[in-house]
């Protein structure tokens, strides 16, 4: 009786323990759907907050597993090529940090635990999918997810939902707060739905997918992702041609379904987008779309039912008619158009209308002539009705200005544009404007002549079927376009990266923290734009050789899926193939979520047929159990814990800068060395405490702190030596602390490492022209008259940058004001009188300073024309050369000047003129009170060095800030002045 008893409680407890085991089982999978679940929900985890918690609790989970692992005695699979490329690819990471080829150390840590994050997850996935339920709980929770990311870029479309950058101009963005990314992953799952819908049985779930990739879809097309909709039919044609078995069939025909409505639905979606409120009419239309696709999908899938093999052959004609369809529709579309009405007679404030229209394969250095038909209405003078720019555009998709008609009041009838091309010019495009209130506008008709007045275009206008928001992107879709030619010169930059660092990369994060020195035209950008660059450039040869493996395996799946008529593996493999086509052209993976999409989806995948390959049987199926679960918690529980160090430095920094900003020092200086200490990798983080720690002042003075901010300063360098932020930190740190010498160092330093970014030459102009004040003060010319050379030297070295450039740097406003001020210190370095007077200069230019063979003016300047002049300037070595041959006025305009009321000043211009004494006039015009404040028609004699000088006194009416100088050249003339200096000062 005893040994019955013994026996049946022991079955009771070992009962007990089997359900508690399945229970812990369950909730760990529970955690792990929450895990796959929410990445897309805070901002696709592409800041560094959303990454490290997610870091923390994906190291969490797969630890608690491995517990839960070995208290059940169970064994941990090594079983799948996979599982060696995620490790290995955490080894390509490790690799650059181990023999210190890292750009930037903190990114390269970073990029550490951001691979074993892919791993742990990817692991827990595929151990879980080995049972086909959590296999396809797992893969409709990603589908879930994205299905509600889908719907809240809807919703915040139509404005019912309000987070920030869910909207993006017109473009949906939803949670990711960025449109391209949000399109590829739309475009992934898509193809994971196509498939399930066609295999699953029970209705509810069927209805559930195939109404999920209709919304998916819709979400996609207003994402406005041009390269996302140029690779969509070309996948999906791919997805047809090798579907299997009748899948092929069942994709046509749920494609066509989500097709139709989603066209029909266009126009009058993009046209409710107009209300400025949220409004229930977009989310009307969108029901409207989904109760066509249901119809129009259960219609067809009646038909589907009621076909068999023999009508193959029909169903092949019936999709034929159906694309001939499609295309007819398609040219009408694109050619019934009709005249374009910009209508602001309704609204009190500026509201911009425009559309841009592209004409291409114009000739360079060519005459041609845009004619309009207009109509149009407005009541105040300086509130124009239209305007039209026309842009010459070169092969590297540079743009410039070639004419600009502005609309006079109630202008309407034949208006004629004539505008030459410039010797680089292949494309003309156009843009048609109105903003003002109270006015209105009717484009009957644009077209294009050239010289013999031949037709070259008749410019198509408003779109009858077609949203213009979709046109415009369309017509934007062009390899010589600015975004494009910019994302050509990252793959080539990064090219040049890798051929320095070709082994195992320069790090993680190596693509920001490198790229400035090796950049081949000026941009910004922290990434690469292409995933595979990036690899190329953070681990070399060794990370795209494994990522080339990757793909290989993925599309042997792939095939294998094709043979085995396995619709669901095969829509998952098409899904990461599109997945990463996208991401050839964009930083897809710099998001987290995304990154942890594509593992999970791996993890998903049977590998079974990989299994039996040649080539792969020689790797070792292995089995660890306690051993190894042991081990791997002693790897995972540091990157834990470096994890939350990071995190909680994350939180203290930003509390405190909160803390000083809100006047509580002392704890702001404890958070943020708290912070340091913490993260001490990251260079941010020093870079922020070295700024509080130059701001503390003690009675005992500051030599401490500012010693300790100096140490900071090093370290940031010696962890990011090629951060161009920390360089000119140092750069000014110096300088402020008299240590002229290192101050020079850094900022020579700064322009060799980033030599294309016109902030360093800023940087370089403003630490010798503060140096150069420092030494003028102290009456010490020499040194002074060094440092405003090297002032001036800045010219020369963009200059000769801009010489390898196909995009020229022009200087900015800021490089131009301490050049300007710089040569004038040179040019009157022995006039105590001239030096006196610096204080009281208001504006000064010297137009005969350029940086490129473009010779354009400096930035700020523009010119006007009137209807019939034809002003055009050109730099040279004497200053501005201002022509017209036109019939009517052109002017040659300042940059915005700040004139204060009823002040007298004196005004300095050298110009030298072979033009009729009254076809030059100089004039300063304010754009409040009194618009003529001085007016100067008959220049007379100039004095020493064609120098004429004026003075005024501006009316007390004007406000500050909103006055100009006007060279005006009235036309109708062969002859030209040349405007050399400009220079307004006040006089006490």
């Amino acid at each position: 009786m005893l040994k019955v008893l013994t026996k049946g409680t022991k079955g009771k407890t070992k009962a007990g323990v089997t359900k508690q085991s399945k229970r812990q089982s369950v909730l760990l999978f529970i955690l792990l759907g929450v895990l796959v679940f929410y990445p897309p929900f805070f901002r696709g985890l592409f800041f560094e907050r959303e990454r490290l918690l997610t870091h923390a609790l994906s190291f969490g989970l797969f630890m608690t597993y491995l517990m839960d692992q070995i208290i059940k005695g169970e064994k941990i699979d090594v079983n799948s090529p996979f599982d060696y490329i995620g490790g290995l690819l955490i080894f390509a990471y490790v690799l650059p940090v181990v023999f210190f080829q890292w750009a930037n150390l903190r990114e390269a840590v970073g990029m550490i635990l951001w691979q074993v994050n892919l791993f742990v997850v990817y692991f827990m996935v595929k151990e879980y999918a080995q049972e086909e339920k959590y296999r396809r709980w797992i893969l409709d929770i990603v589908l879930l997810s994205g299905v509600i990311t889908a719907i809240v870029g809807i919703l915040g479309a139509v404005g019912i939902v309000n987070l920030a950058d869910v909207v993006l101009g017109n473009r949906i963005a939803s949670t990711f707060q960025y449109p391209n990314t949000l399109a590829a992953l739309m475009m992934a799952l898509f193809f994971i739905v196509t498939g399930l819908q066609s295999q699953e049985e029970n209705s509810w779930k069927k209805y559930f997918y195939a109404t999920s990739g209709f919304l998916m879809i819709f979400t996609f097309i207003f994402t406005y992702s041009r390269a996302a909709w140029m690779m969509l039919p070309i996948f999906a044609l791919l997805y047809i041609a090798f579907a299997p078995g009748k899948s092929r069939t069942d994709g046509i025909f749920y494609m066509i379904a989500v097709a139709v409505p989603n066209i029909l639905i266009l126009q009058p979606f993009t046209s409710s987008l107009s209300a400025e409120e949220a409004n229930l009419g977009g989310i009307i239309i969108v029901a409207v779309g989904m109760l066509v696709f249901a119809v129009l999908y259960m219609g067809l899938e009646i038909v589907k039912r009621k076909l068999t093999e023999k009508h193959q052959r029909l169903i092949y004609v019936l999709l034929a008619v159906i694309f001939v369809a499609a295309g007819g529709f398609v040219y009408v579309a694109l050619n019934i158009t009709e005249p374009l009405t910009f209508d602001n007679t309704t609204v009190s404030e500026n509201r911009t209308n425009q559309i841009q229209r592209t004409i291409q394969q114009v000739d360079p250095l060519s005459q041609y002539e845009l004619q309009l038909q207009v109509e149009s209405t407005s009541i105040d003078e300086s509130q124009w009705p239209w305007r039209v720019q026309i842009y010459g555009v070169d092969e590297a998709g540079q743009r410039q200005l070639l004419e600009q008609r502005i609309g006079e009041i109630n202008e309407s009838g034949e208006v004629r544009i004539p505008f030459d091309t410039l010797e680089r010019t292949t494309d003309v495009v156009l843009y048609l404007r109105n903003q003002h209130p109270e006015t209105k506008v009717t484009f009957e008709q644009v077209s294009l002549y050239d010289n013999q007045d031949n037709l070259i275009k008749d410019v198509k206008l408003s779109y009858k079927y077609l949203p213009e928001t979709l046109v415009s992107r369309f017509n934007a879709i062009d390899l010589s376009e600015g975004s494009s030619t910019t994302r050509f010169a990252y793959y080539r930059d990064s090219l040049s990266i890798f051929k320095e660092h070709p082994l195992i990369g320069a790090g993680g994060g190596a693509w920001s923290g490198i790229y400035t020195k090796y950049q081949s035209e000026p941009y910004h950008s922290t990434e690469a734009h292409n995933y595979y660059s990036q690899t190329l450039v953070e681990t070399g040869m060794v990370g795209i050789t494994l990522i080339t493996g990757l793909i290989v395996l993925i599309a042997t799946l792939g095939y294998y899926a094709m043979k085995g008529k396995n619709i669901v593996q095969y829509s998952i493999v098409m899904g990461i193939i599109a997945l990463l086509g996208h991401s050839a052209i964009d930083f897809n993976f710099s998001y987290l979520s995304i990154a942890l999409i594509l593992w999970v989806l791996i993890g998903l995948l049977d590998v079974t047929p990989l299994k039996q390959l040649k080539g792969l049987k020689s790797l070792k199926e292995r089995e660890f159990k306690v051993g190894g679960q042991l081990s791997a918690l002693v790897i995972t529980l540091p990157l834990l814990l470096v994890t939350l160090s990071f995190y909680s430095a994350h939180q203290a920094s930003g509390q405190g800068i909160y803390a000083m900003e809100t006047g509580d020092h002392q704890r702001g200086f404890q958070l943020l060395e708290s912070a340091v200490t913490r993260d001490p990798f990251n260079e941010n983080l020093r870079l922020d405490y070295a700024q509080v720690l130059r701001g503390i002042v003690t009675e005992d003075g500051q030599a401490n702190f500012m010693k300790e901010a100096e140490e900071q300063l090093l370290n940031a360098e010696k962890y990011a030596p090629y951060k161009p932020e920390v360089l000119q930190r140092l750069a000014g740190y110096y300088l402020s602390t008299g240590n002229f010498a290192q101050a020079e160092v850094y900022v020579e330093k700064l322009v060799q490492i980033a030599p294309l970014r016109e902030s360093s030459y800023e940087v370089k102009a403003n630490i010798y022209s503060a140096i150069g004040d420092y030494y003028l003060s102290e009456s010490q010319d020499e040194l002074a008259l060094q440092m405003y050379e090297k002032v001036l030297e800045v010219i020369e070295d963009l200059r000769r940058t801009n010489q390898e450039l196909d995009k020229p740097f022009s200087l900015t406003s800021e490089m131009m004001s301490q050049v300007f001020n710089a040569r004038y210190i040179v040019e009157n370095i022995d006039s105590e009188e001239k030096l006196a007077n610096l204080d009281n200069i208001i504006f000064s230019a010297y137009l005969d300073i350029h940086v490129s063979e473009e010779n354009t003016l400096p930035q700020g300047w523009w010119t006007w024309n009137r209807e019939g002049g034809e002003v055009k300037v050109k730099v040279t070595e004497e200053g501005a050369n201002v022509t017209n041959v036109g019939t009517d006025l052109g002017i040659l305009l300042s940059p915005r000047l700040e004139l204060n009321p009823s002040k007298t000043y004196g005004v300095d211009v050298q110009i030298s003129s072979d033009v009729k004494d009254d076809d030059i006039q100089i004039v300063v015009h304010s754009r409040s009170g009194t618009a003529t404040q001085f007016s100067q028609r008959s220049l007379g004699e100039p004095m020493e060095g064609n120098l004429y000088r004026f003075t005024f006194e501006t009316t007390d009416d004007i406000e500050p800030g909103g006055q100009d100088i006007r060279f005006y050249h009235y036309g109708d003339s062969e002859q030209s002045f040349t405007v050399n200096q400009v220079m307004i000062y006040e006089i006490e």
